[in-house]
């Protein structure tokens, strides 16, 4: 008998910036995956928004997401 366990790593955000009225998410993304970047206004509850939805990556590197400075 064997086991196998796919195992991947989370995506981990290597930094956050207010700057010019912008938030700015910045980490690496994977070649071969897809992603798409929620917000909301209050951690605990309420609806998450799509900031961006980024398509397949071709190659491993770095991203930056920006997202209008709001008022909460």
């Amino acid at each position: 008998p064997s086991l196998a366990i796919d195992f991947e790593m989370p995506l981990r955000i290597d930094r956050v910036e207010l700057a010019q009225s912008q938030f700015r998410i910045h980490f690496q993304a994977q070649a071969g995956r897809a992603y798409t970047v929620e917000r909301r206004g209050l951690v605990e509850s309420g609806t998450w928004t799509a900031i961006t939805n980024l398509p397949t990556q071709t190659v491993n590197g770095p991203v930056v997401v920006y997202d209008p400075k709001t008022e909460i």
